[in-house]
């Protein structure tokens, strides 16, 4: 499976005709064997349910340049991805983060992350009859 990423914001800055030279392939690694979980089926709407990955929530961490993930389906686990200034980036599943909730739509936009207490946590939202889920992540 390819993966690529179009750095849009660049392209548009620079009124680009062709947006061609602003795509980069991108290469997945892990230590942990997380970045096979990012594959056709996990990202695939056509399974029933639909793939672990499919309507992702996702939340990036300027501070960190980290972009957190997790999939709809229960026990989901969130994921962390570094080194997204470049074109490698490496994924690691972190312990203890499962989504506890099937989210029926989709997660999407409905992860955010807060600061409370000094902590840095993630709070994600999966459907109007479920409590929230919080996620420490420092």
């Amino acid at each position: 499976m390819s993966f690529q990423r179009c750095r849009y914001g660049q392209a548009i800055d620079k009124k680009a005709g062709s947006w061609t030279k602003y795509v980069d392939t991108l290469t997945l690694t892990s230590i942990d064997g997380s970045h096979h979980d990012f594959n056709k089926t996990s990202l695939s709407s056509d399974n029933m349910p639909a793939g672990d990955l499919y309507g992702a929530g996702y939340i990036y961490d300027h501070a960190r340049e980290t972009l957190y993930v997790q999939g709809s389906n229960v026990g989901n686990p969130l994921y962390k991805i570094t080194g997204i200034a470049g074109n490698t980036w490496t994924t690691e599943k972190i312990p203890g983060t499962g989504a506890l909730e099937y989210s029926q739509n989709g997660v999407f936009g409905r992860l955010r992350m807060a600061i409370l207490g000094g902590q840095k946590i993630i709070i994600r939202v999966s459907g109007v009859d479920h409590k929230t889920q919080v996620m420490r992540i420092s």
